[in-house]
């Protein structure tokens, strides 16, 4: 059995992510710990941190995986999701769920050719959906 993670760190996952206090904890739980380290990160960024004012900004900004922001990293990630996308959408243009599969496929070549391990904004976002 995992350890329980400390009400911190539950507080601050809830506060990212909008997902409710349980929701938060089981996700911390069942959740890489890189993953979790990243959406903190990210929540950081943007001032969606416990004690920080809520605004419109922070309220509805997209979590991003930190790595995006990264000086040598950044260029990468860019660059594969835009070969990604530039393949599915000359694979009959947009539609609906195309996000999933661009996200899909643009994480599984920075793993196999780069060794990054990146994280969606589906992944970034628990409990949000997209389309």
């Amino acid at each position: 059995m995992s350890e329980s993670p400390d009400a911190q760190t539950v507080f601050a996952i809830h506060t990212a992510t909008a997902l409710g206090i349980n929701d938060a904890k089981e996700f911390i739980l069942n959740s890489p710990p890189l993953l979790v380290s990243r959406i903190l990160e990210s929540a950081e960024k943007i001032g969606r941190v416990p004690g920080q004012e809520r605004t419109v900004e922070n309220r509805t900004a997209i979590l991003t995986d930190p790595i995006q922001d990264d000086e040598s990293l950044g260029p990468v990630v860019s660059r594969i999701l835009d070969e990604e996308t530039t393949k599915a959408l000359a694979n009959g243009g947009r539609r609906l769920g195309m996000c999933h599969q661009i996200w899909n496929h643009t994480k599984r070549r920075l793993s196999d050719e780069h060794d990054i391990e990146w994280f969606s904004p589906r992944e970034m976002n628990p409990g949000s959906c997209f389309d």
